[in-house]
């Protein structure tokens, strides 16, 4: 059975169910990386945001009919440069395709040149986007952030007319709407 999957940009001035529930995936993202951030919840037992949304950060909900599983935080630095700042798919939709189907309409609604980072310790999170980035012809680096010391960098460039991932890719199992 094929599911429909949509893609919201969010924002607090707009549809305040996507915001709320953008608000408690980022907590349960935070939380997840806590161990390896270092960030502790405030006295309210909230997480701070590690990437507000602003002029060129924009935020995206993705979800299966209504029902939301992720998010990502996508930052515009120039016109065709962008970077995957935070990217979440809800631990019980993961290894089903949707994580990858997400980031290719992501890609495809912002084509250009990208840059994605994980932190050294999330070897979960690296190993997701070199496998869902085996289409391009991606450079991979080491850098170091002053923040979160050794980050694995990828930079590849996509464009509009990207199709499904390979075979031996995760291949979604949903057709993807954009707003």
């Amino acid at each position: 059975m094929q599911n429909s999957l949509n893609i919201q940009c969010v924002s607090p001035f707009e549809d305040m169910n996507d915001w709320q529930a953008y608000l408690v995936m980022s907590q349960i993202y935070e939380q997840e990386f806590s161990p390896w951030t270092y960030s502790i919840p405030d006295a309210n037992g909230m997480f701070s945001e590690s990437t507000p949304l602003g002029i060129d950060t924009f935020g995206y909900i993705c979800k299966i009919g209504d029902t939301p599983f992720g998010f990502a935080i996508i930052t515009q630095h120039a016109s065709d440069l962008h970077e995957v700042k935070e990217f979440f798919i809800h631990p019980n939709y993961r290894l089903q395709g949707y994580g990858c189907a997400f980031f290719f309409a992501l890609a495809r609604k912002y084509p250009g040149n990208w840059v994605i980072k994980e932190i050294e310790s999330a070897s979960w999170a690296r190993e997701f986007w070199c496998r869902i980035l085996t289409p391009f012809d991606y450079n991979e680096t080491i850098v170091h952030n002053d923040k979160w010391g050794r980050v694995y960098q990828q930079s590849f460039h996509a464009g509009p007319s990207l199709d499904t991932p390979p075979t031996g890719v995760t291949k979604p199992t949903a057709r993807l709407k954009v707003m």
